[in-house]
């Protein structure tokens, strides 16, 4: 009997791969106002910090990280 492998688990949006595992450029986010806290940050929106970014007034970032965590509580309750 053949044993068959088990599925490939899907890639994951928050690692920026394709199913091949092959990573892809992160998108960098140029924003101004929001500090990178709504969901037109595409880095925010993907669950990613901003890194190398060329945003203003970022509080996307670790060392932000608990006005961020309410700023994702917040996005998911009005979603």
């Amino acid at each position: 009997a053949h044993v068959l492998a088990s599925p490939a688990r899907p890639f994951s949006s928050r690692t920026n791969a394709t199913p091949t595992q092959t990573p892809v450029k992160s998108k960098k986010c140029n924003c101004r106002n929001s500090k990178c806290l709504k969901l037109y940050c595409e880095c925010f929106a993907s669950g990613e910090h901003c890194k190398n970014c060329s945003c203003q007034n970022c509080f996307n970032n670790p060392e932000h990280e608990k006005v961020r965590q309410e700023a994702i509580e917040a996005t998911l309750e009005r979603n």
